[in-house]
């Protein structure tokens, strides 16, 4: 059965789960039950629904560390994966709140972990919350031109081993320790989105690979959960999409991006706008600009510092 526990001991190796929880109780018995007995860290980013007293009620033995404010998903993952690094784990396992781990499946990661050390980072396979299918997006990050085994081993009943390719989202990471002290932790200009890019993206410059291992399984339930952009949606939400656009595609350390580019087109619009006396969009266009030019300044930072092999933001 899935909620079957099986206890997971390693000598030689040490593994900590680390989860970052927000409003979390929907998820939160199945996603703790299925980690079994190993160390579990949670960092909780000032849950509203009662999350922090139903892990000290019910899970005591879990190490809770509670924030005033949300982080934001990769700044709270760096807490955990410090405290669990502090704790002495040679590997760290990042499990979202909304992943269910099967009973072997820490121990098959773990295992794909010792056998393959040029990987930095090793995914099981994602199914939906049911268990019965794949997740849809999962189905994105494994497609032919990922890796062009993968559909026909399983179609084949041939799946064996570690399948390479360039993206898994971060649902459920397995993290060696010497990836952590190559790469380092989240980058903190993302705040929720684009921050498990930006890591593939550094592990893969570190000359590192990405893994999904074969018959291991997490199952990730947000099927039901689809996000909805209103069909006009207003300047702020558009500019937060235009910043994890600008910062996932100008972080990414393995490209050479004009990061001045949209700067420069942006100023040729303003001088039109004031040429044929579009005044009305001028201040959403300055609000840009301003925007623009303070991405561009976290941008470069965060460029110039993930080329350099550390444990950055740990």
């Amino acid at each position: 059965m899935f909620f079957s526990i099986k206890l997971f001991v390693c000598v030689k190796n040490k593994t900590i789960i680390v989860i970052v929880t927000y409003n979390a109780l929907n998820w939160l018995t199945r996603c703790l039950e299925s980690c079994g007995e190993v160390a579990v860290i949670v960092v909780d980013n000032n849950s509203q629904d009662g999350t922090d007293e139903f892990i000290k009620t019910n899970y005591p033995k879990i190490e809770l560390i509670l924030k005033r404010d949300n982080l934001g998903f990769g700044r709270a993952n760096n807490i955990g994966i410090k405290e669990a690094l502090r704790r002495g784990a040679d590997q760290i396992l990042l499990l979202n709140q909304d992943a269910y781990l099967e009973s072997d499946t820490v121990e098959q990661l773990t295992r794909a972990a010792s056998q393959n050390p040029e990987y930095g980072i090793f995914s099981p396979i994602h199914l939906d919350g049911s268990g019965k299918r794949l997740d849809r997006n999962f189905t994105n990050y494994i497609h032919y031109d990922n890796n062009k085994d993968f559909f026909s081993d399983a179609l084949f009943k041939r799946l064996a081993g570690i399948y390479e390719v360039p993206f898994v989202n971060a649902a459920c990471w397995l993290l060696p320790k010497k990836t952590l002290e190559t790469v380092g932790g989240f980058d903190p200009i993302f705040f929720h989105y684009g921050e498990d890019d930006n890591y593939c993206q550094r592990v893969l410059f570190h000359r590192m690979k990405i893994g999904v291992v074969s018959g291991c399984y997490v199952r990730h339930d947000r099927e039901n959960r689809q996000q909805n952009y209103p069909k006009n949606a207003d300047f702020n939400a558009w500019l937060k999409k235009e910043e994890l656009r600008y910062k996932v595609t100008g972080a990414d350390i393995n490209q050479y991006p004009n990061l001045n580019k949209p700067i420069r087109i942006l100023k040729n619009v303003l001088f039109r706008d004031l040429l044929f006396f579009r005044f009305s969009k001028i201040p959403e266009r300055l609000s840009y600009l301003k925007s623009l030019k303070s991405w561009q300044d976290e941008v470069e930072v965060s460029r110039t510092k993930n080329k350099v092999s550390n444990n950055h933001y740990l």
